[in-house]
């Protein structure tokens, strides 16, 4: 079907090309300029080129090791202590104070945190295991710290079962946390 429809606006453009000199001779000057700019190179990359504007459709895939060899930042320790401990104040004075702003802005307090901790801890929640994944220094100077935690407790369907949880800590330069995924 879609081929039939190719087909026949192939049929008709060729026809009109044929039998209307002006036009063929438009046609033609359109194809050679845009031959002209793909044979230099403006529209696979180049920096004033289309691409430019978007993302490459075939990335390159670049593997790069983990700073692992960098201990974790000290707000992040503080932060994961506190989050086994079930001690929101140790969670709290990780943050940034951007981040305990935006917190705030939301509704977010130190005692809130607490009061979910307690509930959690109460209900039998724990950790089995925190496994340090490695880092990665922005530009910026900021890091990504990289985590994977074992716990159980926390789901209501399976309260035994133990959830893996991956956890992404945003550090800044000064070495707190501002943002955590």
């Amino acid at each position: 079907m879609i081929w039939r429809i190719l087909r026949r606006l192939i049929a008709i453009l060729v026809r009109t090309l044929f039998t209307n000199r002006i036009l063929t001779i438009v046609a033609v000057i359109i194809i050679l300029f845009v031959a002209g700019v793909v044979a230099s190179g403006t529209l696979q990359g180049g920096s004033t080129g289309l691409n430019s504007q978007f993302p490459s459709a075939n990335p390159v895939l670049r593997f790069v090791q983990p700073v692992t060899s960098e201990p974790p930042a000290p707000a992040v320790d503080s932060y994961l202590k506190g989050m086994t401990n079930f001690d929101a104040e140790l969670m709290w004075s990780a943050f940034s104070s951007e981040y305990l702003k935006n917190m705030q802005s939301r509704g977010g307090t130190k005692e809130l945190l607490q009061q979910n901790l307690s509930e959690a801890k109460r209900r039998g929640a724990k950790y089995d295991e925190i496994s340090y994944i490695g880092s990665y220094r922005l530009n910026t100077g900021s890091k990504y710290f990289f985590y994977v935690v074992g716990r159980r407790g926390f789901s209501a369907n399976a309260p035994d079962a133990v959830e893996q949880i991956y956890y992404v800590f945003t550090v800044d330069s000064q070495g707190t946390i501002v943002s955590v995924d």
